[in-house]
């Protein structure tokens, strides 16, 4: 099972892989008039009543009890209840790490701040984490680093053969973020165009072929750099 993760403070894309199969997708949502710190703690609230399901914990937190269980937006979201944790496969975390720039400060602070808050509950709950860069996610989906989102929306729902893309963008891009651990390798399984899970000695995809074609040059990049 792989929860993809698009973090960012007005909203989180969030997905969940299992068998093959996109379980669940939506976002998590706050308000921008709220203060900074509540926003956070909803994020955090939400994620965790997610890790507890899928997980197959008998009971959340005190946290999660007390803060957040009766929020406004809960209606909005996805059913979680359709996961099922007696047939769970080991659980990962899928990240898209948060990138700085000129034009963007505040908004990559509010974007890293909720990534933290998602690998600090991947941690508590001991999920494996994976964090990619979003050039890698692009690569891993399309077959391009400079793909552009419509390209991404259309690779996801031709991968798992989706009736429509999912929709925000954001959870169409946690999607996407989940399908670049399985086809990175990272997960030690792939998931081939038709949606199945193969095992480790199916063939790869174009896309998967691309991704370890980029990534064996970025570590012999790596060791020639720290031979210097």
């Amino acid at each position: 099972m792989i929860i993809g993760i698009d973090p960012g403070l007005t909203r989180t894309g969030y997905a969940v892989l299992e068998g093959g199969k996109l379980r669940t997708v939506g976002v998590s949502a706050t308000d921008k008039d709220t203060p900074q710190e509540q926003r956070l703690l909803e994020h955090w609230n939400f994620f965790e009543q997610l890790f507890v399901q899928v997980s197959g914990g008998a009971a959340q937190s005190e946290l999660s009890r007390t803060a957040g269980a009766e929020d406004a937006r809960a209606s909005k979201r996805t059913d979680l209840s359709r996961i099922n944790p007696a047939t769970r496969e080991p659980i990962h975390v899928s990240i898209e790490r948060p990138f700085l720039t000129e034009h963007n400060p505040d908004t990559a602070f509010g974007t890293a701040q909720v990534a933290g808050l998602i690998m600090v509950l991947s941690a508590r709950y001991a999920f494996s984490l994976h964090l990619y860069t979003p050039s890698q996610v692009k690569l891993a989906v399309t077959g391009s680093g400079a793909a552009q989102k419509a390209q991404i929306a259309l690779a996801v729902k031709k991968i798992l053969k989706l009736e429509a893309s999912p929709k925000p963008a954001d959870a169409s891009d946690a999607v996407a973020i989940a399908l670049t651990a399985h086809l990175s390798g990272d997960t030690s399984r792939y998931i081939q165009p038709a949606g199945l899970v193969a095992s480790d000695k199916a063939s790869p995809t174009q896309a998967q072929t691309l991704w370890l074609e980029a990534q064996n040059k970025a570590k012999q990049r790596s060791r020639a750099a720290r031979k210097m």
